[in-house]
């Protein structure tokens, strides 16, 4: 997970960065000003974001603005001293507010947090030019030598990697095998009624004793996770 500090504040930038590294994360970036971010094509790439919301020339409620609308899977933060503007401060990016001065509880526990969204918000790039978030995607099935992934609003888009491959690459997002020809999102699974896989849609599949017993398995991992957050 790419993390990113931006604060006008050294000491502050200085805390946050000792914290994600205690907790295990090493790729960040550290920005003294919104400007000095938006001029970086890091962001772009950049998971989760901490960002103060007072800051000189450019406010975090300003960059936040923007990224909206470039850079729409970014997670951010908020970090301030002043709650009065929080109010300002909400849209679809904003996961959480943190009050200075912070604990280290409060940081880890909101770094687990994006670490769970990231997983739904994240775009899965199904080809050069084809990216769909998670969270929009239903299940994939094999179709001769394609593999189909079938989103939510109806649309379907193909990929020449095999469902092996998938199988392999969309396991740390949630997604099981409930055959060798279909995955389904484990987000948008609802039950097994009669050896088969029923999703919230009503969608359904026949399922093996074999591939029961693992999305059982991968079920409660999921739902253990959930609990987590």
């Amino acid at each position: 997970m790419k993390i990113g500090i931006c604060d006008d504040d050294l000491q502050i930038r200085t805390q946050l960065l000792i914290l994600c590294k205690k907790l295990g994360y090493n790729d960040i970036s550290q920005f003294e000003s919104g400007e000095k971010l938006l001029s970086s094509n890091i962001y772009l790439s950049l998971t989760l974001l901490f960002l103060d919301i007072e800051m000189k020339d450019m406010t975090g409620i300003e960059v936040k603005n923007i990224l909206e609308k470039s850079s729409p899977f970014t997670l951010i933060i908020f970090i301030t001293s002043h709650n009065e503007q929080i109010k300002d401060a909400f849209g679809r990016n904003v996961i959480s507010f943190i009050s200075k001065p912070f604990s280290e509880i409060s940081i880890r526990h909101n770094i687990e947090k994006a670490a769970y969204l990231s997983h739904n918000f994240l775009p899965v790039k199904i080809d050069d030019n084809i990216a769909v978030p998670c969270e929009e995607i239903l299940y994939l099935c094999s179709e001769q030598k394609y593999s189909i992934f079938h989103t939510k609003n109806g649309n379907s888009f193909s990929s020449r990697k095999s469902m092996k491959e998938w199988a392999k690459e969309l396991e740390e997002f949630n997604f099981c095998p409930i055959s060798r020809s279909i995955i389904i999102n484990l987000k948008h699974y609802k039950k097994i009624q009669e050896k088969k896989v029923i999703l919230h849609n009503g969608i359904s599949f026949p399922i093996s004793r074999r591939y029961t017993n693992l999305l059982k398995q991968k079920f409660d991992e999921y739902v253990l996770n959930m609990l987590r957050i």
